[in-house]
């Protein structure tokens, strides 16, 4: 038997101004999200013949950033107030701002990828030190152009360990002055850095 109901609201009508609330809610979660990704950015030092001017790049992208940042923090109205529609065009401003230094982050991160890293070891090294930006759309979108290439480095590189493995498994190089039991360990061990 099915309820039978006197009154009848709209959801959206009885709830709108929770559903801004929430959304307000989560721009802000976004910006807090972002910041803490810019913070770590002084950590990021990247190596290669032009790391110190890259570098150089990065920490005038987080000066950047940290400008926009304390803008909205100097900002003087109640940023949770869904009445004030203020913080809309704000927050435009802001997230605009953050995709331009995204977008120079990942010119940096392929560029970096393209010219210094030679060995599979050293691409993933550069993706590692972007870890978190390489989940925002903009970086997302400069590293899938990169991947293909990048797999089809890693998978040509598995075959030509397998291949030296293979060959030298019986016979493994010897080192000077090591017993052969740890030369053998010692070989395969090197192989195996060159993949993971």
């Amino acid at each position: 038997k099915e309820l039978q109901r006197p009154w009848r609201f709209q959801n959206t009508a009885l709830f709108k101004k929770m559903d801004l609330f929430l959304e307000r809610c989560h721009d802000l979660l976004d910006i807090m999200e972002t910041a803490n990704l810019f913070f770590h950015l002084e950590n990021l030092k990247i190596g290669g013949p032009a790391g110190i001017n890259r570098t150089s790049a990065i920490e005038a992208l987080k000066m950047q950033f940290m400008h926009h940042f304390n803008e909205l923090q100097t900002l003087d109205y109640d940023m949770l107030d869904v009445l004030d529609t203020r913080f809309e065009s704000d927050y435009d401003v802001f997230r605009d701002a953050v995709k331009d230094l995204e977008r120079q982050l990942g010119v940096i991160m392929t560029t970096s990828l393209d010219e210094d890293a030679a060995a599979i070891s050293a691409v993933f090294k550069v993706v590692d030190s972007f870890d978190g930006f390489t989940d925002r759309p903009v970086v997302h979108q400069e590293w899938i152009t990169k991947q293909m290439p990048v797999l089809k480095a890693w998978q040509t590189e598995l075959l030509l360990v397998q291949d030296i493995f293979q060959q030298g498994k019986d016979k493994p190089v010897l080192y000077a002055n090591m017993p052969q039991t740890s030369s053998a360990i010692l070989w395969a061990n090197g192989l195996l850095s060159r993949i993971v």
